[in-house]
């Protein structure tokens, strides 16, 4: 999956727990026993990718939350979600 395919719905991977803290997340991958911390921001995405989102939805959103260009915007969601993809932290799925 490429990031720019903006209609692939996108999901958790199964194997990633998270828990809240503040200002952010931290996710631990069970799989790989890989920990990350996510920015309050990187956390929203996250949380949003938990019922299923495609990128075009999550850039929506999050111009929904923020002031912001909409390009700014999608560079940035599209560089959150291909951090998580390339860390394996989420799945294609319908």
């Amino acid at each position: 999956m490429t990031v720019s395919d903006d209609s692939a719905r996108l999901r958790q991977a199964p194997d990633v727990v998270a828990c809240t803290l503040e200002g952010g997340n931290a996710l631990l991958d069970l799989a790989s026993s890989n920990y990350y911390t996510l920015n309050g921001s990187a956390a929203m995405v996250w949380e949003w990718l938990g019922s299923g989102a495609t990128v075009a939805e999550l850039i929506d959103r999050m111009l929904e939350t923020f002031d912001v260009e909409r390009e700014v915007c999608a560079d940035d969601v599209q560089a959150v979600v291909a951090s998580f993809e390339d860390a394996g932290l989420i799945v294609r799925g319908d």
